[in-house]
Formats: C-alpha cells, sequence, structure tokens
C-alpha cells in the first residue's frame, strides 16, 4: 500500500510541475521562276530574281538599208538594233528586287518552315519553370508552466539537471525551433496564459514550421485549492474559467491553421495527502470535472488527450522500496530534493532528470513520434554515467 501511495505521489508531483543564333535558309519563291528568298528565323527579307531581256531576233530575208527594226524590251529602256547577224545570242541581266514580299510578322516564338532550326533558335529565351518540393514541417510548439520550460537558462537545479523539453530535444532531436523559440512555456504561467503563449508561436505556425503543440499547464491554477477549501461559487468559477481558457486556446490555435489532431493536451493530476494536500477531495473532485470538459473539448475540436496518469504506470516499475525511491539502469535515484542526479526532485521541487526521462517515455514519445528513451539513455542524460 505505501509503494503504491509513494509512486502516486511521484507522479503527482510530477503532473503538477511538467511540461523557380539566327540561322539564314533559301526556300524557292513562286512570285519568280529561278528566284529565291532569303529567309531568317521564318521571316522572308528579299527576294533575288533571275530575268531574261531578248534582243531582236535575225530573219532569213535581207533588211533594206533604210529600215529600222525596233524591239522593246521587257522591264527595260527602248532600244534601236541593227541588223544582227543569225548567230546573235540573247543578252541574260540579273535584276535586283529589294521590295520586300510574302513578309510574315515575326512573333516572339516564330515558326521556320523549310530547314528546322536548332531549339535555341529564338527571340526571347525562356526560363524552365522549377517546382519547388516543400518541405515538411518538423518543429514542436510548447503551451506550459515551468514543468516545460527548459531548466538550464534558468538555473534550475544542478548542471545536469534538465526539463523533459530539454531531453527529448538533446536525446531525439525535437526541433523547438532557433534557440528554443517554439517553447512558449513559462514559469508561473496558469491557463490564463495559454493565449499569451499561442502569441508566441502564432508566427511559426502560420510560417508552416510547426506541425504539432503540446499543452501541459494547469497545476498553478489549482495550487491554492490544494490546501484552501473553495467555496461552491469559487469552485465553479475556477473550474469554468479554466475550461473557457482550453476552449479559447484551442479555437486560436485551428484558427492559425493548426489542425486539431495536431494538439496534444496532457490531463490534469490528481493529488493526495501525502503531498501536503490537506484539500485533496475537493482538490481531485475538481480535476475529474476538469478532465471531463477536457474530453467534451477533444470531442468537439478533434485535439488528442494524454492521459497524465500513463505516468502513474510507468514509474511504478522504477520503484523499489517503500520510500519511493527509484532504480534506473542500476542507479539508484532517491525520493529526495537536491540538485545532485540522485535526487528524483531538484531542490526547489521540480522533477529532476531521471524522473523527467521517464515522463518522457510515458506522456510524450508517442506523441512527438519519437523512439523511446532507454534506461542506459535516462542514466547518461541524469549525469548518473
Amino acid at each position: 500500500m505505501k509503494r503504491t501511495i509513494a509512486a502516486v505521489s511521484l507522479i503527482v508531483i510530477l503532473g503538477t510541475t511538467l511540461f523557380a543564333a539566327a540561322q539564314e535558309t533559301t526556300v524557292p519563291d513562286a512570285s519568280c521562276l529561278g528566284g529565291f528568298t532569303s529567309q531568317i528565323n521564318g521571316e522572308y527579307v528579299d527576294i533575288f530574281c533571275f530575268t531574261a531581256v531578248p534582243t531582236a531576233t535575225a530573219t532569213g530575208t535581207s533588211v533594206p538599208a533604210t529600215v529600222t527594226a525596233t524591239s522593246t524590251a521587257t522591264h527595260t529602256p527602248t532600244a534601236t538594233n541593227t541588223a544582227v547577224p543569225p548567230t546573235a545570242t540573247p543578252t541574260i541581266t540579273m535584276t535586283y528586287l529589294p521590295t520586300v514580299m510574302n513578309t510574315v510578322t515575326s512573333t516572339q516564338t516564330p515558326t521556320a518552315t523549310g530547314t528546322p532550326l536548332p531549339p535555341t533558335a529564338t527571340n526571347t529565351a525562356v526560363p524552365p519553370t522549377v517546382t519547388n518540393t516543400p518541405i515538411p514541417a518538423t518543429g514542436i510548439g510548447v503551451i506550459g508552466d515551468s514543468g516545460s520550460d527548459p531548466y538550464r537558462p534558468l538555473n534550475r537545479g544542478g548542471a545536469d539537471s534538465f526539463a523533459w523539453t530539454e531531453i527529448v530535444r538533446d536525446w531525439r532531436g525535437i526541433n523547438f525551433g532557433p534557440s528554443d523559440s517554439y517553447i512558449a512555456a513559462a514559469s508561473g504561467n496558469t491557463t490564463a496564459y495559454i493565449d499569451d503563449q499561442i502569441a508566441v508561436l502564432a508566427d511559426p505556425i502560420q510560417a508552416g514550421h510547426i506541425w504539432r503543440v503540446v499543452e501541459f499547464i494547469g497545476a498553478n491554477d489549482l495550487y491554492q485549492l490544494c490546501n484552501t477549501h473553495y467555496s461552491t461559487t469559487a469552485y465553479n468559477n475556477l473550474r469554468n474559467t479554466m475550461l473557457t481558457n482550453f476552449r479559447n486556446g484551442f479555437i486560436d490555435l485551428i484558427n492559425l491553421g493548426m489542425p486539431g489532431n495536431s494538439i496534444y493536451v496532457v490531463t490534469q493530476a490528481e493529488r493526495n495527502a501525502l503531498q501536503s494536500c490537506s484539500n485533496y477531495v475537493q482538490y481531485n473532485q475538481l480535476v475529474a470535472e476538469l478532465n471531463a470538459g477536457l474530453t467534451a473539448q477533444s470531442n468537439q475540436y478533434g485535439f488528442n488527450l494524454i492521459d497524465v496518469s500513463l505516468a502513474f504506470t510507468e514509474l511504478s516499475g522504477y520503484i523499489i522500496n517503500g520510500n519511493g525511491d527509484i532504480r534506473v539502469n542500476g542507479h539508484t535515484v532517491y525520493n529526495q530534493y537536491c540538485n545532485l542526479p540522485t535526487c528524483l526532485f531538484v531542490s526547489d521541487g521540480h522533477s529532476n532528470t531521471a524522473l523527467n526521462g521517464i515522463t518522457v517515455n510515458a506522456l510524450f514519445a508517442n506523441a512527438l513520434g519519437i523512439v523511446h528513451l532507454s534506461d542506459s539513455e535516462i542514466a547518461q542524460a541524469a549525469g548518473l554515467e
């Protein structure tokens, strides 16, 4: 019985604090016999014609000397001919006609007739179409409190004390953005800060850099209830306010483009008398109502719930005695508060690395799609090896 209570005690505290040259050719021309057309890039630019210019033809009878035979040649000035012996041959002249004929208007991509042009002989180069393959988003956004806020920048615990976010980043390469900027979780925050934390994630979500969001928050809302009995009005106000804060957060994330099934929310954890929680009956009653409300919202908005009680089961497999001490890969970690690797909690009460490593496997490994940490890796991360 004491072993079970110890396991519950440890894990509840955990649940309270985690989380783009032209070519010239010639073609026959019908406008003049024997002519040809100069063609550049499919455009007719000049016509050359060979035209015969005939002279007078001699006859078989003699011609009186006083008679002058005049013959007019086509396309030439009038000529007066004298008697020509029968053996005379006609003179051929070449006439150059510079007039452009049969001109085809050039387009940006002219079509050549006759000899095909090389594919590069175009007037305007057309750049190739580049198809960009989008890179899938790998970033993870985190909404939460001190349980998810990285320890090292805060000097929380000892040199080997790390939050679960730091463990999955360092040991599984989870991308929390430049300088962990996708971890919006902040120590001391309650559910009233969910919208503020979402505002931090808005730009990377809309830019497509974040593909999942994990929410692990609510312990600070419930803190005072642990030892203070609330009136019915105060009790109902706390429950309704927390559920409203959660609902508004889900709506904001979805409006930013985050699919509901890419949001993961850790449920609230119960506490007991051994955790200095004298009002644990009322406390646990509210936790049950909050989790029922989160289940209803999950059904409505399609986000995923992570049952915090999974951590109870995970931790129980490590407990070695009634004091709540655990053993990880042959190393004993004591149910005590100190900043050494061998303490389950750091001096300020937050979970130390070994406990956070176990929590990663229980709550976050499946949500993040990572391989579970081995006991050896947990021990190494905690500075035990």
